[in-house]
């Protein structure tokens, strides 16, 4: 039985504000939702900015 699912895709750029971010991915999330994705894929460290650009051991407990 073959069967298809609509995929939707969200990457984003990310600030140090977390609130902002989540509220940018939560209307990302819908947009590709109402345009018909079944299965929304998010990217690595979606909620904050990539960390691993400079070493801080404060980050490191992630």
């Amino acid at each position: 039985m073959k069967r298809t699912i609509r995929v939707g895709i969200v990457q984003q750029a990310c600030t140090n504000d977390l609130k902002l971010n989540l509220e940018k991915l939560h209307r990302n999330i819908a947009s590709v939702a109402q345009a018909g994705a079944q299965l929304v894929v998010l990217q690595e460290l979606h909620n904050t900015p990539y960390f691993c650009q400079t070493e801080d051991t404060n980050l490191f407990d992630l």
